[in-house]
């Protein structure tokens, strides 16, 4: 077994060059979602709501960069993480703005964007679920991991 090398994670994490498997993929959000986790119970502990928008809007550029080269493992074009990322950059900015009016248009717009969040959680689901292509593809060769 190889020892992961610093670079390597720079790399996942900063540029959207290349690929990564589904591993990789699970377990960047395993992580995202335990630092996630951590960052909800600060925040009912009394976290002030910037400080907790700020660590959403930090794990965008990451994630960007590892969902698009997911998808390009997959062989598609790895442009089709920007939903993905602009979805979850709605969702931090709603959570931020605290609760959601009684009435009005605001109340409908969240409560449609929820379908959103659905069709975002289903792409990472087939995200990690499909597998990359065998051996290389016009996004590099197959990942380790």
């Amino acid at each position: 077994m190889r020892t992961p090398d610093p670079d390597d994670l720079v790399a996942l994490l900063l540029r959207d060059e290349g690929r990564a498997g589904r591993g990789a993929f699970w377990l960047y959000l395993l992580l995202a979602v335990a630092l996630a986790g951590l960052f909800v119970l600060l925040r009912l502990n009394g976290l002030p709501a910037a400080l907790h928008a700020a660590f959403g809007l930090a794990l965008l550029g990451p994630s960007y960069c590892v969902f698009a080269k997911r998808f390009q493992d997959i062989g598609l074009s790895g442009g089709l993480a920007v939903p993905m990322v602009a979805i979850a950059a709605i969702d931090i900015v709603l959570a931020a703005s605290g609760p959601a009016p009684a009435g009005g248009w605001l109340a409908l717009a969240r409560g449609a964007w929820w379908w959103a969040g659905l069709a975002n959680l289903c792409a990472f689901v087939v995200l990690g679920l499909w597998p990359g292509q065998a051996g290389a593809n016009r996004y590099g060769p197959r990942p380790d991991l």
